[in-house]
């Protein structure tokens, strides 16, 4: 016998007013809300179909791979992900183009930049190893990997976070079940295998940080400077912040593929390629990043602090705002050697 209330399958509660009496408008599972059956052999039938339904419904909240989280606006530099072909080209703002093979992951800081490798390593460039945040040489089994100003940090594939330098927290080497990481100013913000998100630092929004912790269904998450954005499984945003205005704003999308954010704007990219904006700031430190606004036809956004790189469906860049290279540099680098393999 069934609940009758509550779908086996997607787990939604049946509607005051639902479409069918016995259907789930949530998953569509048909007979969701049987209460008898007229014979053992019937009900074993209803389990076996709910235990396939599920199944498939579980696979479809999955987030699904996206070039819209391919693009990495760093602070210097400007890199895509090619995950098919397990390649990572790394624009750098010196008019240099830096290969890498059998690459999975590039994350970077002002001061230096990783590269996670097929084979779970990672090597961090850049000369500055102040706090030894450049020492992963013995790191193995790496699945992602972030870089910050004083600490590497990776999530090894149990899910535990191993660092290099000095971490924001001593509180992240406790976490388990981590597949992403993200840092703000002074925290960093970790999602777990089941859409649920930690935080550990000294986070100026510290007061919401039990709601951070009661979000659920998130398929990715970012930190600014001192905000956190996690976009849900059904394109809608949660926002942690200051800011209620901005707050207003990002809970109110909707159809969002991908997210991102700098030091006082939120960014999300919709289903239909149109970049979404929330926050303020005085016009001369805006440095023409307001017109992201109307970009359309965009596959994939990425911030670094005081900017926003983008690339249309055709493999375009577009950029406003700053970057510590020369942006010319790296606009030419893209159209000249990226792009072509963005179309191929």
């Amino acid at each position: 016998m069934s609940d009758g209330t509550v779908c086996p399958v997607c787990g939604n509660k049946k509607g005051l007013m639902p479409i069918s009496e016995y259907d789930c408008d949530t998953c569509g599972f048909t007979n969701a809300f049987v209460n008898y059956f007229a014979s053992t052999e019937g009900n074993r039938r209803w389990l076996r179909s709910v235990e396939k339904a599920k199944a498939e419904w579980l696979e479809k909240q999955k987030p699904k791979p996206s070039i819209s989280n391919s693009l990495i606006t760093a602070s210097g530099a400007i890199a895509w992900n090619d995950t098919g072909k397990h390649t990572i080209y790394i624009a750098l703002g010196r008019d240099a183009l830096q290969i890498e093979e059998h690459a999975a992951g590039f994350s970077s800081s002002e001061r230096n930049y990783a590269v996670l490798h097929d084979d779970g390593t990672v090597q961090v460039y850049g000369e500055e190893n102040d706090f030894g945040q450049k020492n992963t040489s013995l790191w193995k089994d790496i699945k992602y990997v972030l870089v910050s100003p004083n600490c590497t940090y990776g999530i090894m594939s149990n899910g535990k976070i191993i660092t290099a330098g000095i971490p924001v927290s001593d509180n992240t080497g406790k976490w388990t079940d981590m597949i992403k990481i993200d840092g703000g100013s002074s925290f960093v913000v970790g999602l777990r295998k089941d859409g649920r998100a930690s935080i550990a630092g000294v986070y100026k929004g510290s007061e919401k940080s039990g709601l951070i912790k009661g979000w659920t269904d998130i398929a990715d998450i970012k930190a600014g400077r001192d905000y956190i954005l996690a976009l849900r499984n059904d394109g809608t945003v949660y926002y942690s912040g200051e800011s209620d205005e901005v707050k207003t704003a990002v809970e109110s999308w909707h159809n969002v593929v991908a997210i991102a954010g700098d030091n006082v704007y939120a960014y999300g990219l919709t289903d239909e390629g149109r970049v979404l904006m929330a926050g303020t700031c005085p016009r001369f430190l805006d440095r023409g990043r307001s017109k992201a606004a109307g970009w359309e036809n965009i596959s994939a956004i990425s911030c670094n602090q005081t900017g926003i790189g983008a690339v249309t469906k055709n493999g375009e860049l577009l950029f406003a705002g700053t970057i510590a290279g020369d942006i010319q540099s790296i606009m030419d680098i893209w159209e000249e050697s990226i792009k072509k393999e963005i179309n191929h």
